[in-house]
């Protein structure tokens, strides 16, 4: 090490450098507004969990779908920059493919709507049930 002229070095000891200051914590606005009391230890991390390991499933899909939209890109700016162009109706196919794609999130949404509706009235209904049932016990 002292050949190349590599010295040790020593971390400085830890130090606390910020004091906590109670009345400005009291002070301080609940930008989240969550209920993050439980029941038992850890129970309130319990969805944030799952949602963040839902989150990491769906990241590779999302990188794969960046890198294609990507490389189409460059694809086509090469193919532009060399002077070769692209099909004549390449604009419109691309646009039609837009809209295409675009229609299907917005029928994914509505389908996504419908299905909590129903799951909704599911719910009604059983209640509903739950109540006639329990009256007809009692008279």
């Amino acid at each position: 090490m002292r050949q190349i002229d590599l010295v040790a070095c020593q971390p400085r000891p830890f130090r606390i450098t910020t004091k906590a200051d109670a009345k400005a914590a009291a002070n301080m606005p609940d930008l989240v507004k969550r209920d993050s009391t439980a029941d038992r230890t850890g129970a309130q991390f319990v969805g944030d969990r799952a949602a963040a390991h839902h989150r990491a499933k769906r990241l590779p899909d999302a990188v794969q779908q960046l890198e294609k939209q990507l490389s189409q890109t460059l694809g086509h700016r090469a193919w532009s920059e060399a002077g070769l162009g692209g099909p004549a109706d390449y604009d419109q196919l691309t646009s039609r493919i837009t809209e295409l794609e675009q229609a299907i999130i917005d029928l994914r949404d509505e389908l996504e709507q419908r299905d909590q509706d129903l799951a909704a009235a599911r719910g009604a209904n059983r209640e509903l049930m739950t109540q006639i049932n329990t009256s007809r016990g009692q008279t």
